[in-house]
């Protein structure tokens, strides 16, 4: 039997600064800037703090599942939009074999995430 293995790690923030500081500590770690992303709830499109903090790509919640692939389950893409909505954060990492430590790194920071298994 083959387990499924996660190559995205993603999780939501209360607040605008907690993200900032997550790519940061990201950026840090040697996560490449192409490779993490932010989505805005759609009334906050001010993106600049994110790409200075080390996040190549930013975008408004609508644009969210289409960014995502279909590697995340949609009862958990929905669980991150309705994070959205609330008017969260998100911060995505394609983090292929590193994403034990892109979890920790977003837990740490703050980030509230569903579990994946």
């Amino acid at each position: 039997m083959s387990i499924a293995t996660r190559s995205t790690a993603i999780a939501a923030f209360a607040s605008r600064s907690q993200a900032v500081q997550a790519i940061r500590v990201l950026s840090e770690t040697g996560f490449d800037p192409d490779r993490i992303g932010v989505a805005l709830p759609d009334a906050e499109g001010d993106a600049a703090p994110f790409a200075e903090a080390g996040s190549a790509s930013a975008w408004l919640g609508k644009m969210f599942r289409p960014r995502i692939g279909s590697e995340i389950p949609d009862a958990e893409v929905r669980y991150y939009e309705e994070a959205l909505e609330g008017g969260q954060v998100l911060v995505m990492v394609r983090a292929a074999d590193r994403y034990p430590q892109a979890m920790d790194v977003l837990h740490r920071c703050g980030g509230e995430y569903l579990e994946a298994f």
